[in-house]
């Protein structure tokens, strides 16, 4: 799932959002995605044939694509015996697209198919009004770990936010999967272990969705 990549960069103008700033006054943030104008029709006919590759705010319409990352996330995690409820996990894609102090990114491929996907928020300290960004699941597919995808996903999301006003950054992963991988490649972006997660199964009897 998060995997050691080369460090990433990103020097593109971005998109804006609108996001509620913490004295309630409205204010504009990038989302963390590249902005280009609509090419000409030519180019776009070229377009059809070859996608722009790298980060960009998620859509709508690749919610299907995403729910099969995330089912391959779930069966490959520590998590595989928790049932997967569609329809939230949907909701929880479009909520993440569209809300203000959520960031919904994906990793396009030359073929305009998605290699990877990140989700994550910005919410105050239990303790402070000061702002954590934090991770709610970053999935880059097999194929393309060891690739820029998930050190550009991450390079995204902290861009987006330090606009957001976030004091710290905080990722961390509970799946299971590769932890050793990931904790070498947080580490290598900078990123400090400060702790430790631990999990136990309660009640296995929950029936499945």
């Amino acid at each position: 799932m998060r995997n050691i990549a080369d460090s990433p960069s990103s020097t593109a103008p971005l998109q804006l959002l609108t996001m509620p700033a913490r004295a309630g006054v409205a204010r504009e943030v990038p989302c963390a995605v590249p902005h280009t104008a609509a090419p000409p029709p030519a180019a776009q006919s070229r377009g059809q044939q070859r996608a722009k590759v790298g980060v960009r705010a998620a859509r709508a319409s690749d919610i299907d694509e995403m729910v099969a990352m995330a089912r391959a996330f779930h069966a490959a995690s520590s998590l595989c015996d928790v049932p997967i409820c569609e329809p939230k996990l949907r909701g929880v894609m479009r909520h993440a697209i569209n809300a203000a102090d959520h960031a919904c990114l994906v990793y396009q491929r030359a073929d305009g198919s998605l290699s990877g996907m990140m989700i994550g928020y910005v919410i105050p300290h239990f303790f402070s009004t000061e702002l954590m960004a934090s991770d709610l699941m970053v999935f880059v597919r097999p194929g393309a770990r060891g690739s820029l995808a998930a050190a550009r996903l991450w390079a995204a999301f902290r861009e987006w936010a330090v606009v957001a006003g976030a004091r710290t950054l905080c990722f961390g992963t509970i799946a299971g999967i590769a932890p050793e991988r990931t904790r070498r490649f947080y580490t290598g972006l900078g990123m400090h272990e400060v702790g430790s997660l631990y999990l136990q199964p309660l009640n296995t009897t929950a029936a499945s969705a």
